[in-house]
């Protein structure tokens, strides 16, 4: 019977006329991001420190620029996560997270919920429910009440504890990624300043050379 149930589970939920068209989750607020100075100039620059590393195999003093902007940006600008302040009337209210509730949840049908419950006992997971102590109409009345104390008063402070989590994410997320960006075409532009470094090094070598041995060669034939 539950190796049946399974079956049928699985051919409801691959199905699609059981399940409620999927709706992207909705954008409650734009992603907030770093606003300090370094990040500031990171990102109003960001195309032109690409640019000018590129630019330094043609103009190689690019490069030096690039490590200079770099360590002015690192020591003398301030570089601590911040954001602009977060107004009340800015966070998510009852109606959002309803809302939010309503165009992403999966409506299932009342026997696909029944054999998932069946599975459920059969792996050994709990199910919760009311109490049977309760008659019909009390119980109903008991989970209603108690959903309704939930979503009003925890429920809406824990979502905005999550909402404004998910903010303080993004902004550290952010700061972390304009960083990266830049030191990894700063160290780019460094093994590009050492590759030149090396070169010219090697062409003063060998000039030295030839020139002490044309030295050398006049002396002898003098």
């Amino acid at each position: 019977m539950v190796q049946e149930s399974e079956v049928t589970l699985q051919q409801e939920l691959s199905s699609g006329d059981n399940l409620s068209d999927m709706i992207p989750l909705p954008v409650m607020d734009p992603v907030k991001e770093c606003e300090c100075q370094g990040c500031y100039y990171i990102s109003r620059f960001k195309y032109q420190i690409k640019q000018s590393f590129f630019l330094g195999f043609l103009l190689p003093v690019m490069w030096p620029i690039n490590l200079s902007a770099y360590l002015y940006l690192l020591f003398f600008l301030d570089n601590e996560v911040t954001h602009s302040k977060i107004d009340e009337s800015e966070l998510p209210t009852l109606f959002n997270k309803q809302e939010l509730y309503d165009k992403t949840s999966i409506h299932l049908k009342e026997e696909i919920v029944q054999q998932m419950d069946e599975l459920n006992i059969k792996e050994g997971y709990a199910t919760i429910s009311c109490t049977d102590k309760f008659s019909k109409s009390d119980t109903d009345n008991s989970c209603s009440e108690t959903l309704i104390t939930v979503d009003s008063s925890k429920g809406l402070e824990r979502y905005r504890q999550e909402y404004l989590l998910d903010i303080a994410n993004n902004i550290i997320s952010s700061h972390d990624s304009l960083r990266k960006y830049h030191t990894l075409w700063i160290i780019r532009s460094l093994f590009g300043v050492l590759f030149y470094v090396i070169v010219a090094l090697f062409i003063y070598l060998i000039v030295s050379h030839n020139v002490s041995r044309g030295h050398a060669y006049t002396e002898v034939n003098v």
